[in-house]
């Protein structure tokens, strides 16, 4: 026979043998929630601005504004400014504004936010005159988990605003010069607690595991004694946050119209990982836990 037609058919029977071995995996698809609720496993998300509480003037109020936290923890947005320098509200300026900055968190450490806030923007002193000025702003938050001081009832982050406006203001220093504003407390009334959950398809064999969720994936491996590790991260919008987990599986029945299945799924699990830039971890078990054949 021709060597390398000999050769050839080899290789055809090395990769048949491989797809029948892989076809005869019995897989077995099943949802799988887990559901934390020890504090470690609590992260920070901030989707708006933040806005002064009235304690002293100036006052720095946000509008029409869209603020986000990737979960790399990046903080992006956009939006409206009004700066007021007394009671009566005039005069006072408004700024078209844009936001950057990060949240972190180190394990064991509570969250920092630390945003900047940058645009341009005028002045009025509501004369309808033709008196208006020009200006730009340049803030900085910092601001950690805290009482919200415009509600009582809330967890927020609270931090200060500080600063500079420049160009001329009712406050501007004698011989001109930017307006520094004193530090002013301030609160992000979007920023908000979450739970790290995870809610995700499972297809698995008697050794590995292949996670399938909304903006994430992950795989896994099984060992001897039903022990199992998976990882999960997200993909495209959501890419930046990485969890991993282990534990042990055990059965689950559920039923198929007159028949009971029994199939094997995590009983406890422990995490760790990341999630908008903040470190996570926890364990659930019991009730905490929920698996569901996909049928």
């Amino acid at each position: 026979m021709n060597q390398k037609i000999a050769s050839l058919m080899a290789v055809c029977a090395m990769a048949s043998g491989l797809t029948s071995a892989r076809a005869a995996e019995a897989l077995t698809a099943y949802n799988l929630s887990l559901a934390f609720t020890n504090a470690e496993a609590s992260y920070w998300n901030v989707t708006g601005a933040p806005q002064t509480t009235g304690t002293t003037f100036t006052q720095v109020i946000p509008s029409n504004t869209s603020v986000q936290t990737d979960n790399s923890g990046q903080i992006s947005g956009n939006g409206l400014l009004t700066v007021y320098y007394n009671t009566a509200q005039v005069p006072f300026s408004t700024f078209s504004v844009s936001y950057s900055g990060q949240i972190n968190a180190p394990a064991g450490s509570p969250p920092t936010a630390t945003m900047f806030i940058r645009g341009p923007g005028f002045t009025v002193d509501g004369s309808g005159l033709p008196t208006t000025v020009l200006n730009s702003i340049s803030l900085k938050f910092v601001g950690q988990p805290g009482l919200n001081p415009l509600n009582n009832n809330q967890f927020r982050l609270v931090g200060q605003l500080t600063g500079v406006i420049r160009g001329p203001t009712p406050q501007t220093p004698m011989g001109g010069g930017p307006t520094v504003l004193p530090p002013l407390q301030a609160v992000v009334t979007g920023s908000r607690s979450n739970l790290v959950t995870i809610n995700t398809d499972v297809v698995q064999s008697q050794r590995r595991m292949l996670l399938f969720a909304n903006g994430a994936s992950g795989n896994g491996a099984i060992g001897a004694t039903n022990a199992f590790r998976f990882n999960v991260l997200g993909t495209g919008p959501s890419s930046g946050y990485a969890l991993l987990a282990s534990g042990m599986l055990g059965s689950y029945t559920n039923q198929n119209g007159q028949s009971n299945i029994t199939f094997l799924a995590p009983i406890t699990a422990q995490l760790k990982g990341k999630i908008k830039g903040q470190v996570v971890s926890g364990s659930v078990s019991g009730n905490q836990i929920g698996a569901q054949l996909v049928q």
